[in-house]
């Protein structure tokens, strides 16, 4: 859907922001005053352990190749200049 979005690209201003969370909150949340039920909590705690175990993860039990980790370190130096790089490690000492 992206871009064919009628409000892709478009910002909210802060007004407009204030009034929805005004709108929203309390009583005007449409969660007020009610609860899960005990096998909708059961069936997002499954779907949570889903998503956080490592089994998820699309590298799991996987070997990259010597390209696959040239690529991913030259995509990753663009995202960190040197000063940036230098700032990070000086930080976890």
């Amino acid at each position: 859907m992206g871009d064919k979005h009628p409000n892709y690209g478009k910002h909210l201003s802060e007004e407009h922001k204030e009034k929805i969370r005004k709108k929203n909150s309390g009583s005007g949340n449409p969660m007020f005053g009610k609860h899960h039920s005990e096998e909708h909590n059961r069936k997002i705690s499954e779907k949570m352990k889903q998503i956080m175990t490592r089994e998820k993860s699309p590298w799991f039990g996987k070997h990259p190749s010597e390209e696959i980790k040239r690529k991913i370190s030259e995509s990753m130096k663009k995202f960190f200049s040197e000063k940036r790089k230098k700032e990070i490690s000086s930080s976890i000492l």
